[in-house]
Formats: structure tokens, C-alpha cells, sequence
């Protein structure tokens, strides 16, 4: 008679054979898994888990060796020993139905229980797989009973009770994520499903009465979803040290450090980023609380900070004046950097002409529907026939086969989307077409504002390691950075908004204006307020730019990494 808060578990032994074309791998093991206990007839809840794995980094290749661990909660393991002998039997027929692998070896079935893992100060949690837990990616602390739910669900689905846990005193994310990816259901062909969640580490903070419960929580997992191994988690006691960087302050989210004052100093002190300026306050900011350090203006490094930021993994990025990315510092960056090019050119090179057009469709499809998100803000009576004929532009755009197509559909939206642009202030005058040099006062706007988007698209760009040469939408042979023109193209409209916005608070009129012989340019005072609004909206707010910049930009490298583009093409329908 099996106890409480025990098992039955074995490992099974693989041999991979080919990887996946368009599943992931957590999808892969599950249909085996699951397919070999319906034909075992195991009916008691089974897990299985890829121990020490990370569902955001790990793929397996054709000859490697692959174990997997099987836990059985059920009074006797008959029904164990059955789905072993259902596994080889599977994968070792001449005509296995599974193509991804081939059965070596499966141990004895074995009695297993919970262990406490004793601390006194705390416990790291080290999630391997996805595992959904709200307020994590932007609070400091999460709401304990989230935890407490999540806990008793995956205890009462596997023991049959559900247990009255301690209280959490606190929970605090350290380098917490967001994690999506797409799987297919091999029961409903060529319907996407998404494995949802957060990866990452949490520190844990509660009575010592959570040693045995953590313990168990550690063997089988934690959240209401049995499948696809979600949950999983290493836990660890935490050091006094590490509870000390873990225990939030006001200020304590790491974020990224910007230098825009030419003539600056950085190096360091006492584990701190010194930076130091003939006219400014000397600033520290501690390494641990730094995600990436952007020096866009002329300055000093000392190879102590370089040194430093490579250990703590804080890339550093160096513009030019024009804060255009030129250099991405950081050991383990350039070896990741290096992973992903190389991940991004073999899926480039593989990709069709139709696919490269659905690549570019993204782009266009997301400009086109900013650009009428713009229009239904400031509606107006004649503003439907425009919505209208974007609606048209949207269908002939899903219809494209060939990228030139898509370029197409992308200047007839442009034709018509920029002259109702134009009519919303009467001092820009009849729309004459985009100008470079600017022939009128909205185009110099435009111009101004689009250029100063391009440097902060292409920083993203470069610190998720993609190669900027490489677009879908336009094509520059290597001559300037297409991918970073692609991205570009759906958060134009934001700079149009900040434009209306600019003009319709008269902080920028007719007077702010310098014609010469050539062009209209905006005074150097038009220019300085221009900046500070750009700024604000691209790092300021609860909703930055830039924050959606990048979100999209990791969206792409991750579907890169695990050869998904295909269907990042197909969930990418708005940012």
C-alpha cells in the first residue's frame, strides 16, 4: 500500500533520431508519453519530466541520448511496469509510429517520498518549465495566495486530497520571464496551441513548515496542468547573501542604464557602475540591478566595468553620436549572439518565397493596423471611407504569395493613410507625397521622428543577437540593416501620434520651422522638444515603446532559436 505523498518512479532511456520540424519539444514527449499510457491503459495520474532541462534552451539532436522520468501515482506499479513495456514496444517496431525516437533501456519501478529541503533563510526556485503565475514580470513581489492556489491544486490532482498549506510570507522574482511557445495538436492537425508561463527564478520566503512541502512540491511540480511537464522546478536553499539581494527595495527591478551625456566616465566600485561627469553628480548603480548598459554618447569605460558587466552578463551596447549601435560588448553575449546568427541564417536560407512574403506580411499587417487604430482615435465624419479602404489593403495583404506583392500592398495603404495624416492640421497643407528632404512641414516632421526611431529599433535588434542585414520586407543585399527597417514599420504610427500630439498642444508650429534652399529642417529649440517627448515615449509611461519594441524583437530571435517561425507568423497578428 502505497503512503501518502509517495510514488512510483523509473527513468526511460532514448535515443533521439531526428528533432522536430515544427513542434516543441515538450509537445513531442507528451504525445509519446501520453500515447503509450492510452495504449498501457494507465488510468492513475502520470507525470514525466526531463530532469534538469530548460524548457527556453534545450533541443536534442539526432544520436544523443535522452532520459526521461516517469513518476506513477498509483497503490501498485503494474500499471508502470505496463507503460515501459509500451514504450519499447512502440519505438522498436520496424514501423514505429514515432519517427523521433528509439527505446534503449527502462529501470526497475521504484518506491519514492517527499524530502524536506531545510533552510532557514529562504529557498530559490529555479523554474525549468513554464509555470503561470501573475504579477511576476513587472512587480517586485507576488501575491502568496497565487502560490498557495497553484500548490493545492497539483496536490489534490495527483494525491486526491487537497492539503491546508502554511502561509507564504513572501515571494520575489529575480530574473522572472514570460515564456510563450507554440505546439501542435496532433488530434486537431494544424491548430496552434501555446505552452504559457514563466521561467526563471523566484526567491522564496515562508515558515519552516514549507521545508516538506517544498520538498514535495519540488518532486512533482506545482500548478493546476499535469501535462506537458509544466511546473517543474529546482529548489534550493538560499545563502544569507542571496537573501539579501533578493529582498526588494523601492528601486530594486533591474532595468537598463542609459549614458547620453557626452564626457562621462564609467567604472567601478564596490560592485556598483560608477558614473562620473565634469558638470553632473556622480551616480552608482549596482550591477545586480542592471539588465543592459546603452552608452549612447562619447565617454569613457575603464576595463575594470567592462570586466565587471561581462561577469554579471549585463551587455553593453556603444552607439555612435547618432546613437546608431555599433559595438555589443560581453563574453557570453557574443557566444549567444554567435548561436543565434547562426540559427537565423540556416532559417533564412530555408525559408520559400511564399513564406518570406508571409514574414513580411507580419510587418506591413501591423503598420496598417496601427496606422487605423491612429484614425479611430481622432474620428471624424469622412474618416470610414479611409478605415475602409485600409480593410481592403488588409485582405489583399493576407492574399500575397511574393514579398514584391506585399511592398505593393504596403505603398497603396501608404497612399492612402498619409493624406488623411495631413489633413489634421491645416498648416501642413495639401499632401504631396513622402519627401527626403522634406518639401513641406509634416514631412520634416516625419523624416525627423522616423530617424530617431531606427537607432532604438536596431539596439534591440543587436542585443537579441540577430543579424540586422537579414529582413524579410526589405531587401539591401548587406548595404544597410533591412531587418531593423522591417521592424520599423508597425510602430511608425506611434511617432505620428507624438507628432499630432506635439502640434495639438502648439509645442511645435509654424515658427519652429527653418527653410533653406533645399528643404524644411525644425529650429534647434524645436528639436530639443522633440527629443524630450520622443524619449519619454519610447522609456517613460506605464506602457513604453520600447518595452514593445523589444517584446517583439525577442518574439522573433526566440522563434529563430527553436526553428518556430513558421508559426510566429502565425500568432503575430498585432503587436
Amino acid at each position: 500500500m502505497i503512503k501518502p505523498y509517495a510514488w512510483w518512479a523509473a527513468e526511460v532511456t532514448l535515443i533521439a533520431v531526428s528533432t522536430p520540424r515544427r513542434s516543441h519539444f515538450l509537445s513531442v514527449f507528451e504525445a509519446l508519453v501520453k500515447g503509450a499510457a492510452e495504449a498501457a491503459a494507465v488510468n492513475e495520474p502520470l507525470l514525466w519530466h526531463l530532469p534538469q532541462k530548460r524548457a527556453t534552451d534545450w533541443r536534442y539532436q539526432p544520436g544523443e541520448e535522452v532520459t526521461v522520468a516517469l513518476q506513477l501515482f498509483a497503490e501498485e506499479p503494474e500499471a508502470g511496469q505496463r507503460l515501459t513495456a509500451q514504450l519499447a514496444q512502440r519505438l522498436n517496431e520496424p514501423a514505429a509510429a514515432h519517427t523521433h525516437f528509439v527505446f534503449r533501456t527502462a529501470t526497475p519501478w521504484r518506491y519514492e517520498t517527499a524530502q524536506a529541503i531545510v533552510s532557514s533563510d529562504g529557498w530559490l526556485l529555479e523554474f525549468l518549465t513554464p509555470f503561470h503565475l501573475k504579477g511576476t514580470t513587472d512587480k517586485q513581489t507576488v501575491a502568496p495566495h497565487q502560490w498557495q492556489c497553484a500548490a493545492q491544486k497539483r496536490i489534490a490532482k495527483l494525491f486526491g486530497a487537497q492539503p491546508l498549506l502554511p502561509p507564504v510570507a513572501r515571494i520575489v522574482p529575480i530574473d522572472w520571464q514570460y515564456w510563450r511557445c507554440v505546439h501542435r495538436s496532433r488530434s486537431q492537425n494544424g491548430n496552434p496551441f501555446f505552452l504559457n508561463g514563466g521561467v526563471g527564478r523566484l526567491a522564496f520566503f515562508a515558515d519552516p513548515e514549507w521545508q516538506f512541502w517544498l520538498g514535495l512540491l519540488a518532486a512533482v511540480g506545482t500548478g493546476d496542468r499535469l501535462s506537458f511537464s509544466l511546473g517543474r522546478f529546482l529548489c534550493t536553499p538560499l545563502s544569507p547573501m542571496a537573501t539579501q539581494r533578493a529582498t526588494p527595495t523601492s528601486k530594486e527591478t533591474a532595468q537598463a542604464l542609459y549614458l547620453t551625456t557626452p564626457g562621462q566616465r564609467i567604472g567601478l566600485e564596490n560592485g556598483a557602475v560608477v558614473v562620473s561627469g565634469r558638470e553632473s553628480e556622480t551616480q552608482r548603480h549596482p550591477l545586480r540591478l542592471l539588465s543592459h548598459l546603452f552608452v549612447l554618447a562619447p565617454a569613457t569605460l575603464t576595463t575594470a566595468a567592462i570586466e565587471a558587466c561581462a561577469e554579471a552578463d549585463v551587455p553593453i551596447l556603444i552607439a555612435t553620436p547618432k546613437r546608431r549601435p555599433v559595438v555589443l560588448l560581453g563574453q557570453r553575449q557574443a557566444a549567444r549572439k554567435n548561436r543565434i546568427l547562426a540559427a537565423q541564417h540556416r532559417c533564412w536560407a530555408a525559408l520559400s518565397e511564399t513564406e518570406r512574403a508571409q514574414i513580411a506580411a507580419v510587418w506591413v499587417r501591423g503598420k496598417i493596423l496601427r496606422q487605423q487604430a491612429l484614425i479611430r482615435s481622432r474620428y471624424r465624419a469622412g474618416d470610414a471611407a479611409v478605415l475602409a479602404a485600409l480593410d481592403e489593403e488588409l485582405r489583399r495583404l493576407a492574399r500575397c504569395q511574393r514579398v514584391a506583392a506585399v511592398r505593393g500592398v504596403e505603398g497603396s495603404a501608404a497612399r492612402r493613410y498619409y493624406p488623411w495624416l495631413a489633413t489634421q492640421h491645416a498648416a501642413w497643407g495639401r499632401w504631396q507625397g513622402r519627401s527626403r528632404p522634406a518639401k513641406d512641414l509634416l514631412n520634416a516632421l516625419l523624416n525627423f521622428g522616423y530617424t530617431l526611431l531606427i537607432p532604438v529599433v536596431e539596439r534591440w535588434v543587436r542585443v537579441e543577437g540577430l543579424d540586422p542585414y537579414l529582413g524579410a520586407l526589405h531587401s539591401s543585399a548587406g548595404r544597410y540593416p533591412s531587418l531593423v527597417f522591417d521592424v520599423v514599420e508597425p510602430f511608425r504610427a506611434a511617432v505620428d501620434r507624438l507628432i499630432l500630439a506635439l502640434w495639438g498642444r502648439r509645442q511645435i508650429d509654424e515658427a519652429d520651422f527653418l527653410p533653406d534652399a533645399a528643404s524644411w529642417r525644425l529650429s534647434p529649440d524645436a528639436r530639443r522638444t522633440f527629443l524630450l517627448a520622443f524619449d519619454k515615449m519610447v522609456r517613460g509611461g506605464e506602457r513604453p515603446l520600447e518595452q514593445e519594441i523589444r517584446s517583439v524583437v525577442a518574439s522573433l530571435r526566440q522563434a529563430i532559436e527553436h526553428d518556430q517561425v513558421r508559426e510566429w507568423v502565425e500568432k503575430t497578428y498585432y503587436f
